[in-house]
């Protein structure tokens, strides 16, 4: 069996286990292959796995398709091999990333491919108190609110940030309350002064240094 024919037989199993026809959005989630060394070349099994997806979304059983962790050089070689773009890409951003991600960023803005941040909470590191990163408690508390509303809590803060530099968010929490939490963002608003700051606290001479704390997809091949 081909990888692509492995790729496409995986999602329609998936679909029957989730009882449906469809999914609204489909990811290839890394660029490597799995327990497969990432300094060994991996295109062919990527653009398998994206004729696959394109091959689903025609066929409708998938209604979005997008990549996941992609950087610039897995991009451009999707771009040559491509008959549909990915519709998003999905990548670690938070404040600490950013710098070292303006490179992608503006490679998906300007073929029209959304970003979509993950682990904007650093894995959780970035909400730990007592440490470098109660540095954002004090721009939480300069944010313009609505008024007689309290300053944003950390999470509410680094979800904003992300949705003011136009970037969709998946927030990972399984507690219902800071799931309301994280949704809760309208009541304010990052002035423009402090959104420059947090962008650069990781960049040379910054507050604070570059830092990932998933993957690093520019090792995968």
């Amino acid at each position: 069996m081909s990888s692509e024919d492995a790729v496409y037989r995986s999602v329609i199993q998936s679909l029957s286990n989730l009882n449906s026809d469809y999914v609204d959005l489909l990811l290839i989630h890394w660029p490597g292959t799995s327990k497969r060394k990432v300094s060994l070349p991996n295109t062919e099994n990527r653009l398998a796995a994206w004729r696959a997806l394109e091959r689903l979304k025609r066929e409708k059983k998938a209604h979005n398709i997008g990549v996941s962790n992609y950087t610039c050089k897995h991009l451009q070689e999707l771009l040559a091999h491509a008959q549909e773009l990915p519709c998003l890409n999905q990548i670690e951003m938070h404040p600490l990333c950013y710098n070292a991600s303006r490179d992608v960023i503006s490679m998906c803005e300007r073929l029209g491919i959304r970003i979509q941040a993950y682990s904007v909470f650093g894995e959780g590191r970035l909400l730990e108190r007592g440490g470098k990163y109660d540095i954002f408690d004090a721009i939480a508390t300069r944010t313009e609110r609505e008024e007689h509303m309290a300053p944003p809590t950390r999470a509410q803060l680094l979800v904003k940030w992300a949705l003011q530099h136009g970037f969709s968010v998946v927030a990972k929490t399984v507690t219902v309350s800071r799931v309301r939490e994280n949704f809760d963002v309208e009541f304010f608003h990052i002035p423009t002064e402090d959104m420059a700051f947090m962008d650069s606290l990781s960049q040379s001479g910054g507050l604070l240094q570059h830092e990932k704390f998933c993957w690093d997809p520019e090792t995968v091949s």
